[in-house]
């Protein structure tokens, strides 16, 4: 895989950060993966690409966190029975509905 420098700059306001707080990073990607952002972003699907790669980065931090606290659970109470199993599969179900049928609002900025 050939990398190719694109200079992003990354621009992300979690919740209760302000304007002030963030960071100008170079980031190496892959050529193809780059084009793909920018049609995202012309698609209207991503506000930018420095806020495409912060939602990227925010979802990958969630992910981590929520591994951790699974792994802390599981170490204070154990293994999930498969009533529990059962209950959170259709909880994951209800949640997965409820996404499909309503629109996912994002709103451009000037």
């Amino acid at each position: 895989m050939t990398l190719y420098r694109h200079s992003v700059t990354i621009t992300c306001f979690p919740r209760g950060n302000v304007r002030d707080m963030t960071k100008k990073i170079g980031v190496d990607l892959p050529d193809d993966l780059y084009r793909w952002m920018q049609s995202e972003v012309r698609a209207g699907r991503a506000l930018s690409i420095s806020g495409l790669i912060a939602e990227v980065v925010e979802h990958q931090r969630s992910r981590a966190e929520l591994s951790a606290l699974v792994a802390d659970l599981r170490t204070e109470f154990g293994p999930p029975t498969a009533e529990s199993r059962k209950r959170i599969d259709e909880a994951v179900d209800a949640l997965c509905t409820v996404q499909e049928t309503e629109p996912v609002r994002r709103g451009r900025t000037a």
